[in-house]
């Protein structure tokens, strides 16, 4: 994998990847390159939780998190600017609605705030607002499109040993 050369038009692929990066990938060779992803030689890093470091490379179109305890990437976030569609139409700034339209099995999650995809593991669709009223939820951009290793929702999961519990 190189970094330097994500591909913003490639396709969003639940619980595999995006940009031509893979997820469950180690990310410890990777670092050098990461820095330098961008034209203009931009990104940033930051430490979100103790065992979460988040990597943007470019303007930002790309979110990469990394489990601190195994140097692997578990989760990939496409944002504003990010040109590949999940299943082959849903793209990050459509509403919901429209996302809702094209893809039947797309539902909002109360309790997570999100949409998610029935029968699909490791895909949630952001939207605007974190906590919004349910009649609110059609009209709401999608803000990012997340695709994770579904692993990461299981107890090894949680306890940093999940790329061998899938």
């Amino acid at each position: 994998m190189n970094l330097a050369l994500i591909d913003l038009d490639a396709p969003i692929v639940p619980d595999e990847g995006l940009g031509g990066v893979a997820l469950r990938e180690e990310l410890s060779t990777q670092l050098a390159g990461l820095l330098d992803a961008s034209p203009g030689g931009d990104a940033s890093f930051e430490l979100v939780s103790p065992a979460e470091a988040r990597f943007r490379p470019g303007d930002g179109e790309v979110e990469i998190a990394v489990d601190v305890r195994t140097g692997r990437i578990f989760k990939l976030i496409a944002r504003p600017g990010y040109r590949g569609t999940l299943f082959g139409a849903i793209r990050v700034g459509m509403t919901a609605q429209e996302a809702m339209r094209l893809e039947p099995r797309l539902y909002f999650d109360e309790a997570e705030g999100a949409l998610y995809c029935r029968g699909v593991a490791g895909v949630q669709l952001d939207l605007d607002d974190p906590d919004p009223p349910s009649g609110l939820v059609p009209g709401l951009p999608i803000v990012a499109i997340c695709v994770f290793a579904k692993e990461i929702e299981t107890l090894g999961g949680q306890d940093g040993d999940w790329w061998t519990t899938g």
